[in-house]
């Protein structure tokens, strides 16, 4: 699916490239479509582009083309009733998410497009432009109660520890999750990448990082977020 998308988007075809994703979208959910189509094809762009094999130009038509279609996809308000095992699962706590991109413009909008999924589960969920994430100190007094990190690879690990040294600092006592999106090796078996004190919960996807979400929110307050890795 991400390559024949991709390929459409390279040759400047975007009609095209929205009629695949929304053609998949009409029998899948919006999680599954996120993470299906947009962010492998959005995670092939951001390799590309580190490879010096993607242009500026042509990296910028699909960047905004990934989030045009994103944004387009259905996504409708009170989809957590409808989460697998949402029916027998507690009543989570109203929470503040902050998601936020360790770096690039790829990684912004994979927190927007977190940001938009948590909003359609019920949870108040925020995003930040990669601008202010460099210039932590205009956070403010912004108010989070669970952070998510939106990384890709191949920078994923580096940039997301920085972010999340950076954020242990400022929010000491708020869960911090790391979504590493287009990385394919067992994550529990990387966490040692990350310098110093890790994220709480590591996903590789739109959906599992969901997940972590959510279990955070169902954990009283004065407890720690979840520690293991998450995977798909």
């Amino acid at each position: 699916m991400e390559a024949r998308v991709y390929q459409r988007l390279l040759r400047r075809d975007f009609d095209s490239a929205r009629e695949q994703v929304m053609e998949f979208a009409q029998n899948h959910s919006a999680a599954e479509t996120l993470d299906s189509a947009l962010m492998p094809t959005l995670s092939l762009a951001e390799n590309d582009r580190n490879r010096g094999l993607l242009d500026r130009n042509r990296f910028d038509f699909v960047l905004s083309s990934l989030r045009e279609i994103g944004l387009e996809i259905p996504c409708d308000e009170g989809l957590e009733d409808s989460w697998p095992g949402a029916q027998e699962a507690p009543t989570i706590r109203k929470v503040r998410v902050l998601c936020v991109p360790a770096f690039s413009r790829a990684d912004e909008l994979g927190a927007l497009l977190l940001a938009r999924l948590l909003r359609a589960f019920g949870i108040d969920a925020a995003h930040l432009p990669s601008a202010v994430t460099r210039k932590m100190q205009e956070l403010g007094d912004t108010r989070a109660d669970i952070l998510c990190v939106s990384a890709f690879s191949p920078f994923a690990f580096t940039h997301a520890g920085n972010v999340n040294r950076r954020l242990r600092a400022m929010f000491p006592n708020a869960p911090i999750l790391a979504g590493l999106w287009g990385f394919s090796k067992e994550l529990k078996a990387v966490r040692h990448r990350f310098s110093g004190n890790p994220p709480d919960a590591i996903a590789p996807t739109l959906a599992a990082l969901y997940a972590a979400v959510r279990a955070c929110a169902m954990t009283p307050q004065e407890q720690p977020g979840p520690t293991a890795a998450l995977e798909t």
